[in-house]
């Protein structure tokens, strides 16, 4: 029998004791390789407290109120359904599938989409083609963050700081009410307090004088997430409007039109980066700067509800799909555009939809 560093009682061969000199990773095999109790000893408070919050969340969104973030979550389930069920699947787990349950009860009216209150976890098992990912989603009220305030960032308790520390962040912006100065406002202090020391790159040198020696260095600062997306949700409202006036000039011989253009088509015809530029202004500037280089940062186009539609019993989310094959494997698909790192991210775009004249003669632009 012996006995470690953690003060756990553990057999031969299973959670070896850790020298002092370990790496957190050899203590944390022994740690979970225990089969007694855990009496952390005091030099291991600090270990055994960030192995007992093990797994951490796996994506976290953020958002202001109303911004759609749980509406987004609620229609994880209904998206795998839609899609070939050889290509991908989705499960929800435990209150996920709770979550889904009152989703279709508001959607048949049956009551209101009440307001986030506190931050839940939720956990989505998903098969893409013959991968198996589970998924942990962290959800939690808008206002927590948006206003940003130090005060509200400064009285969370250590554990729920370290919850953000994700693979994957999605930051959720209202394509029809995106409120822009409330971004622009918030987005940095808030990056600012997620930073967290590079593993990779630890230390970087100082700007300081040629004759300083040995020469300055300090730690990096870094975002910890290895996958971001900017979801511009709620786009379903904003699309419907644009179709509308792509009918009303439809008889028009002016201009080249598709024929039947569904939502789905236009929607899928829109520049998402553009469109973020459009309805936010500088943002993808900042996130490049603050992640790792071979960080993924996407935009996506999402809508929870989907476009209306003449069957009352559909329920087709658009581009929540790509959303969560864009997490799990860091690749875009469909409304869901990746932002390749060489690329100038918040130059002045272009009008993001335009209809195109027949002849030489200027073109309408829808915006």
């Amino acid at each position: 029998m012996n006995q470690g560093e953690y003060g756990a009682t553990a057999e031969s061969g299973y959670g070896e004791p850790p020298e002092e000199h370990d790496s957190l990773e050899a203590k944390r095999r022994a740690f979970h390789g225990s089969r007694d109790a855990v009496r952390p000893g005091p030099s291991s408070v600090g270990d055994v407290v960030r192995l007992s919050v093990e797994p951490r969340n796996d994506c976290v969104l953020l958002g202001p109120p109303g911004s759609g973030k749980t509406a987004l979550v609620s229609s994880f389930r209904r998206a795998g359904e839609l899609a070939d069920s050889r290509e991908f699947q989705a499960l929800p787990v435990g209150a996920l599938a709770d979550l889904a349950g009152e989703a279709e009860r508001y959607r048949f009216g049956a009551g209101d989409w009440p307001a986030t209150q506190a931050a839940t976890s939720y956990s989505l098992q998903t098969r893409m083609g013959s991968e198996d990912f589970l998924m942990k989603v962290q959800d939690g009220p808008g206002g927590l963050f948006f206003p940003f305030s130090d005060e509200r960032w400064d009285a969370l308790a250590p554990d729920q700081k370290y919850d953000f520390q994700a693979t994957c962040l999605v930051l959720c912006i209202d394509a029809v009410n995106p409120q822009p100065g409330l971004w622009q406002a918030s987005l940095l202090p808030l990056l600012a307090c997620l930073l967290t020391s590079a593993k990779h790159d630890p230390l970087i040198r100082r700007v300081s004088r040629e004759t300083d020696f040995p020469r300055l260095r300090t730690p990096k600062q870094q975002l910890p997430f290895e996958r971001v997306l900017v979801a511009l949700t709620r786009i379903d409202p904003l699309i419907e409007e644009a179709v509308r006036i792509f009918g009303a000039v439809s008889g028009n011989p002016r201009y080249r039109l598709p024929r039947n253009l569904s939502p789905e088509d236009l929607a899928l015809r829109i520049d998402p980066i553009r469109l973020l530029h459009d309805r936010v202004g500088p943002t993808l500037g900042l996130l490049r700067s603050a992640l790792r280089a071979d960080a993924k940062l996407a935009v996506g186009l999402t809508s929870a509800w989907g476009f209306r539609s003449s069957e009352p019993l559909r329920w087709s989310p658009f581009g929540v799909r790509e959303a969560l094959i864009f997490l799990a494997k860091g690749e875009c698909h469909g409304p869901v555009a990746c932002v390749e790192p060489e690329s100038t991210v918040d130059s002045e775009p272009t009008n993001w939809t335009e209809l195109e004249p027949a002849k030489d003669e200027n073109p309408g632009d829808i915006q």
